[in-house]
């Protein structure tokens, strides 16, 4: 049920245990107690971000400043993985180890995070060059207007995409057997995932509104929006594993055409309690790179964003990076897809 039950502490003998005993029993003596804290005392949690993608794309400012750094700032517990290709181009396999091999010597990508974490991890992870995948998936894929990718590309690109994911689960319980204690909340995020702004965890929110996940509902094009997901613990491992099983042992949802489609069609699978939010969850994600210094906010659902943003009383152009000029000026844009419900 998302509660944490706790024992009480157990005295040592003779006059040291006593004292102790008296001292915590006067601290308590009318409180308040909400959601397994008492008022004016935070409880750390214990976060888990899993960061999942390609080497190139990693960004990790907001990463830091808007997760990493303000949830530090709370007394959380946050540790970090990386589960990370570091080819230029994870489709091709031309010159791997090379590749890997200077990889491996790098600075450790995750090194800006250190001193506001208790551990971090960073997963040198290939992805498979010719990844198998399900005739129906792809013939989903097919339903997508996106004219100039061929469908079994894309659809391979997903099936990696899964898998990096799924890594997430193996990195999660290593850290956990390390430190001895389970995760209260788990971050996923796309390499490329930008947190415009800090937000409020699971386990801050109104009790009887608690979900198993949290998705951001701009851009979720029919779907769920899958470039990051907060969640609880509980729910963690069937999110993790439950891409894989969507596509190799389901039948998805017969809308199924994208992987925000096949996302929502997993939850409804996995009994997963998620809620849409916009300014409480805000994640987006790039195009370009930032060390180019080509790298801009991509955001497609204008109408979306724009509330968002008026909600949270947030100017864009104030950022680091700009919006896309394609996502602003986007042509042949569908008006029903501006804001979808």
């Amino acid at each position: 049920n998302g509660r944490r039950h706790y024992t009480p502490l157990k005295m040592q003998r003779g006059r040291q245990g006593s004292v102790l005993a008296l001292l915590l029993l006067g601290a308590q003596v009318g409180a308040v107690w909400v959601n397994g804290t008492q008022k004016g005392v935070v409880k750390p949690l214990r976060l888990f971000m899993c960061i999942t993608g390609q080497a190139e794309r990693l960004e990790t400012t907001s990463k830091l400043e808007n997760f990493v750094k303000a949830q530090h700032a709370k007394g959380h517990i946050v540790d970090v993985a990386a589960v990370l290709d570091p080819r230029s181009d994870p489709r091709y396999v031309n010159h791997i180890q090379l590749e890997i091999d200077d990889f491996s010597k790098a600075e450790d990508p995750l090194e800006i995070f250190k001193p506001y974490t208790r551990y971090t991890s960073h997963v040198v992870y290939t992805q498979p060059e010719n990844p198998e995948v399900p005739t129906r998936y792809r013939d989903g894929l097919m339903k997508d207007s996106k004219p100039n990718l061929d469908p079994n590309e894309r659809a391979q690109n997903h099936v990696r995409q899964f898998a990096s994911i799924e890594r997430c689960d193996d990195v999660m319980m290593d850290l956990e057997w390390k430190a001895g204690e389970k995760y209260d909340e788990v971050l996923r995020i796309r390499d490329d995932g930008y947190i415009l702004a800090p937000f409020p965890l699971i386990n801050e929110m109104e009790e009887e509104d608690k979900p198993d996940i949290v998705t951001q509902k701009c851009d979720n094009w029919f779907g769920v929006n899958d470039k990051a997901a907060l969640m609880t613990r509980a729910s963690a491992r069937s999110y993790f594993q439950g891409f894989f099983k969507e596509v190799f042992l389901r039948t998805p949802d017969k809308d199924t055409h994208n992987p925000e489609t096949l996302t929502l069609s997993m939850f409804k699978h996995e009994g997963l309690k998620f809620k849409e939010v916009c300014e409480e969850f805000p994640v987006t994600c790039l195009r370009g790179r930032i060390k180019d210094g080509n790298a801009c906010l991509h955001m497609r659902m204008l109408d979306c964003w724009n509330q968002t943003f008026e909600n949270m009383g947030f100017n864009v152009t104030n950022t680091a990076l700009p919006w896309c000029d394609s996502d602003v000026h986007f042509w042949d844009y569908p008006p029903q897809l501006k804001s979808v419900q």
